[in-house]
């Protein structure tokens, strides 16, 4: 980068919005969390013997804990597509 006196130029970067991430709570976040719990709780009873899935039921908790593990991962991916876009 060439100096010359009497000329102010503003390098781009230093006119940006700043690319971190602010971290909120919101809707989505207490959905996915309460997906995750119950998941978690299902498997759980199922497993001490207190509650007895049969049928398509059997798959529940696991969606409930596949729901709620790929939300985070959709935002992060949708997260590093903006940051890398700027």
């Amino acid at each position: 980068m060439e100096h010359r006196i009497g000329h102010f130029e503003l390098v781009r970067w230093q006119g940006s919005k700043s690319r971190r991430l602010k971290p909120k709570v919101g809707l989505w976040t207490v959905v996915l969390l309460v997906c995750g719990a119950l998941g978690v709780s299902l498997m759980g009873a199922q497993g001490l013997g207190w509650i007895r899935l049969t049928g398509a039921s059997v798959f529940a908790p696991g969606g409930f804990i596949l729901l709620a593990a790929t939300g985070p991962l959709m935002a992060f991916f949708r997260a590093a597509v903006v940051w890398l876009l700027g």
